[in-house]
């Protein structure tokens, strides 16, 4: 009163207020209150609107100003993310974080502090760090609820799917009147959310997706492995990388490092070696490039062939870990520097590490746009390859050199000398049927089936398969094997994809794309939100590429017809 200062008081969870104080009479007391008290503003939030705001006949109707507060769009994620992180991020980036937080601004938040200065395949790839990082935080989520409701939370969290009173009661053990009843209370306290179904037979998801992944992930039993899948899919579905099959393929092959490297003089060494290949693995490049910079510290102070052999290796590693972290300019020096000490050394044990060494060169090349310059460095690998001793180093290197001469020959618009380069990964990986080339082999295949594609062509069965298998092998799906996917499905017919991708063990790892196919055949769908999402947005993708497809086919026709009056005339 002496300050003519009005109190503003702040109450979160209004909608729960009213049934835990259990008085009739509280909230007529609080609306006379409030109109006749002017001094008293209150200010409050709730997680789901309730009757006592919207039921003509309680105590606070048509008493407050309501804002519904929705979840972020993908423009508002955005926003949220430049405020948090301090830059802007690609719209392609956000859009899947969006998908995984259900547009909540808490959990977006978090995620952006902790991918601040990261790439997106980083920040995807460590997402279970940030999950350990807030396990309090998901934990304490859980342990507010009540026993029976907790109960009926965890059930929905395993099903993750929008499901049923009875789907939820049957999982927990609980009579499907009393699992209603806690699912009410649930939705109530805004931790369940109604998604879909009927008003007589509602459908309820989390509303904290992150939460149900967390859950998943940490649970196992075979959910894990669904969720990991589908992360592994949006990295691959989100981010386009020009070469990123043939690098991934390249060094997620701990098998052939191993066959590279003589076993290590110094434990440490060996300790060391084993966690980058394992990081590099997991897709965590920078802290393997890291480690790849500690021992080349190390070992850089010894003379013994082993040791220099160790550390030959290790430089190739890091011109490909640069060169997928695109820093192109960095990769080139680094292997520059390798191959012109290596052939002044002229020592025949360091034959295999220079034919690899000039394998990335050609990738790298590659990549900065120079085909002919790949197609040489690939001449002069092949020369160093003749010289090979070892069957599966062999295998290995003469894969990767004809999948680089076939992108490089791709690039050049040969299509016939591009489409011999594929086919010949091919024949190595049916002459030997070596696991250790599978990554490689997979991304021919994808590249083959893009290119003959524009020449309204497809990939036979065995070979779609095939690519598949090799797919299943790495355990991922990359941006470009959904792509030739996508296309093999349009030249052949959606019915027969589903079916072929459903006969192989790739089936978990492509479970958006089948989604999405499903839905393009009207078929009826019940999978997680975050899948829906994503096969909403691939969806989006197919009705553009079916577009595109339409233009060029007309203008062949256009081409074609052009052609043949040509030759009348003559």
């Amino acid at each position: 009163d002496r300050h003519e200062t009005r109190l503003l008081l702040l109450v979160e969870n209004l909608n729960m207020l009213f049934s835990d104080i259990n008085d009739p009479d509280v909230g007529w007391r609080l609306r006379q209150t409030l109109q006749t008290e002017p001094r008293f503003i209150l200010f409050s939030s709730a997680t789901s609107r309730f009757d006592e705001i919207d039921n003509p006949d309680h105590a606070l109707y048509d008493l407050f100003r309501v804002i519904t507060l929705h979840p972020l769009d993908t423009a508002e994620c955005e926003a949220l993310w430049k405020t948090v992180a301090g830059k802007s991020s690609a719209t392609e980036a956000v859009r899947p974080l969006e998908i995984l937080t259900g547009g909540n601004p808490r959990l977006l938040t978090i995620i952006a502090r902790f991918g601040s200065g990261r790439s997106f395949r980083d920040l995807m790839e460590n997402l279970l760090d940030l999950v350990d990082e807030h396990t309090e935080y998901f934990k304490s989520h859980l342990e507010a609820l009540p026993p029976q409701e907790r109960r009926v939370y965890l059930a929905l969290a395993r099903l993750w799917r929008p499901s049923t009173t009875r789907e939820v009661a049957n999982l927990a053990r609980l009579d499907t009147n009393k699992c209603s009843s806690m699912l009410g209370r649930l939705v109530q306290r805004g931790t369940v959310a109604i998604e879909g179904g009927t008003p007589r037979r509602k459908e309820y998801y989390l509303a904290e997706r992150l939460y149900n992944i967390y859950y998943l992930l940490r649970r196992g039993g075979g959910e894990d492995r669904l969720v990991k899948a589908l992360i592994d899919f949006m990295i691959s579905f989100y981010s386009t990388s020009k070469y990123g099959d043939i690098l991934r393929a390249f060094s997620d092959q701990p098998e052939a490092w191993g066959a590279l490297l003589p076993k290590a003089l110094e434990d440490v060494v060996e300790a060391m070696l084993t966690k980058a290949n394992a990081l590099v693995f997991k897709g965590k490049t920078t802290e393997a490039l890291n480690i790849c910079d500690q021992v080349i510290l190390r070992l850089n102070v010894e003379e013994s062939p082993q040791i220099q052999m160790h550390m030959a290796s290790t430089i190739v590693l890091r011109s490909i870990l640069l060169l997928q972290l695109n820093r192109n300019e960095e990769s080139l020096a680094n292997i520059n520097y390798l191959i012109s000490g290596l052939e002044a050394r002229g020592d025949t044990d360091f034959i295999a590490v220079l034919a690899m060494a000039y394998q990335v060169k050609g990738t790298v090349i590659l990549e900065q746009g120079d085909p002919q310059g790949a197609l040489d460095a690939c001449d002069q690998a092949l020369q160093y390859v003749a010289e090979v001793t070892s069957v599966a180093m062999l295998t290995f290197l003469r894969a990767f050199i004809s999948c680089v001469q076939g992108l490089a020959f791709l690039a050049q618009n040969d299509v016939h000398e591009a489409l011999a380069a594929f086919d010949n990964v091919t024949s190595l990986y049916e002459a030997t049927t070596d696991p250790i080339i599978s990554g490689v082999v997979a991304a021919a295949l994808a590249e083959k089936a893009i290119a003959l594609d524009d020449m309204n062509q497809t990939i036979s069965d065995g070979e779609f398969l095939l690519m598949l298998n090799c797919m299943a092998e790495l355990n991922i799906a990359s941006d470009k094997i959904i792509q030739a996917i996508v296309c093999f499905a349009f030249r052949s017919d959606f019915d027969h994809t589903i079916e072929l991708i459903r006969t192989s063990p790739a089936e978990q790892l492509l479970l958006p794309l089948l989604t999405a196919f499903r839905q393009e055949l009207g078929q009826p769908t019940n999978v997680a939100k975050e899948v829906d999402e994503v096969a909403a947005d691939i969806r989006r993708k197919l009705a553009g590429f079916r577009e595109e497809r339409k233009i060029r086919d007309q203008a062949m026709g256009v081409l074609l017809q052009s052609e043949i009056e040509q030759r009348r005339c003559g």
